[in-house]
């Protein structure tokens, strides 16, 4: 009881200071949202306050299966093949590359972190790094959708038929 106890009060002061830390970032980076969840996974997991075991981390499996799968789908139900046919020939080929290059560097950043910062072994650090590389790379139009909404990045993200030169 007192374990379960702890570990809502570290979740939910957890939570209540990387939201607040993390709105802060959003509002003057352009941030888009959820890195307050991985802190949180960090900050309970075994390896720092031992509130939960190796054994309750890996029950909790199903849950978080759901979750990247509910996430695949709702994702997934923006992909209609007849709009993509109707548009401009290079927009695919840009959507694909940007992409592609957000699940590379993502990959290759977070495998450098968790392999030689963190010292995990290679496949784990692979497999961690493989899925929140996916997950960067199915949340990146939203943060290029935050950073288009500042007004310091919008000459970046303004097409260069309409500026002014």
């Amino acid at each position: 009881m007192q374990t379960t106890l702890a570990a809502l009060a570290v979740l939910s002061v957890g939570y209540l200071l990387a939201y607040f830390v993390f709105d802060r970032v959003r509002v003057r980076f352009g941030y888009a949202g959820g890195a307050e969840y991985v802190i949180l996974g960090f900050l309970l997991g075994p390896k720092v306050s031992g509130l939960l075991s190796d054994t309750a981390v890996r029950s909790l499996t199903p849950i978080a299966s759901l979750a990247m799968g509910w996430l695949g789908m709702s994702l997934g139900t923006y992909f209609r093949l007849p709009e993509l046919v109707r548009l401009k020939e290079g927009v695919p080929r840009t959507a694909f590359t940007e992409a592609i290059t957000t699940l590379a560097a993502s990959f290759g950043l977070l495998y450098a972190a968790l392999h030689y910062l963190a010292g995990l072994a290679v496949e784990p650090a692979a497999l961690l790094s493989a899925t929140l590389g996916a997950i960067a790379a199915l949340s990146a139009p939203a943060a290029i959708d935050a950073l288009a909404g500042q007004a310091r990045w919008q000459a970046l993200f303004t097409p260069t038929a309409t500026r002014s030169l």
